[in-house]
């Protein structure tokens, strides 16, 4: 006799039963040895086993834990990469570029003495700005000053006139300013100052030697640096520039 539970077939000892899971359940045999007795007691427990599967089957148990495993699109999206986790700034790196804008340290103390002991006075700061890609570039070759971000007005009337200066508006003929550049090396370099266009906006812009100046001084994209200016009493009262280097921030 065979009793049925759902789509599970339970035989009784002595039939032959083939269940819908594919699980075959062996005839009992006849003889009444110990061992014969030994394999009724697996087939009975592997029917129990198989009737378990087949029903926790046919009730979509296994589809459950499989689905259990598979994450979430959420959980993806949350966890961050290594290399943008690499390309955030540190706290530390933003809390001191923060107080570096609101801020003013003063210049070095051996830059200062190296530029008053070669004639230099009216030390001012200029302007103070985190480097740019562009600032920094072979190909662009000059560093960019905003206009409107300049601290202290540091060019002198006749100065004034040569730099705006239009030219025919063209900016490879307009006129500079030929100006003495110290970098944190204490240094100096000489480069033409201009005052540019571009956009909306007018700029000022050192030039010429300057890509020397970003590699001598270990310069990059990133770092924030003073500009201040000076005259120079031993040639002519020239306008000069000293840069320093205070904070890189990636």
């Amino acid at each position: 006799m065979v009793i049925a539970m759902g789509s599970v077939m339970i035989p009784e000892a002595h039939s032959l039963v083939l269940i819908d899971g594919g699980v075959h359940i062996p005839r009992r045999k006849k003889s009444g040895s110990v061992e014969s007795k030994k394999e009724d007691e697996g087939a009975s427990i592997s029917m129990v086993e198989a009737a378990k599967i087949l029903l926790a089957m046919a009730n979509g148990g296994f589809c459950e834990r499989k689905r259990k495993k598979s994450p979430t699109v959420k959980q993806s999206k949350k966890s961050p990469t290594a290399k943008q986790r690499k390309k955030s700034p540190s706290e530390k790196q933003r809390k001191k570029s923060m107080e570096l804008e609101e801020s003013f340290p003063e210049m070095p103390a051996s830059m200062r003495d190296r530029i008053v002991g070669n004639g230099g006075y009216e030390i001012q700061l200029v302007i103070q700005k985190q480097l740019e890609e562009s600032d920094v570039s072979r190909n662009h070759g000059r560093l960019c000053l905003p206009a409107t971000k300049v601290k202290t007005e540091f060019v002198r009337e006749e100065e004034r006139n040569i730099l705006e200066e239009e030219n025919n508006g063209k900016k490879k003929n307009k006129k500079g300013l030929e100006v003495g550049v110290m970098g944190d090396d204490l240094r100096e370099s000489s480069m033409c100052l201009k005052k540019w266009k571009i956009g909306s906006g007018k700029f000022y812009c050192l030039m010429k030697n300057w890509n020397c100046f970003v590699e001598e001084n270990g310069l990059r994209s990133g770092d924030y640096i003073q500009l201040w200016s000076f005259r120079n009493n031993n040639i002519s009262d020239q306008l000069c520039f000293a840069i320093v280097k205070h904070l890189h921030v990636v």
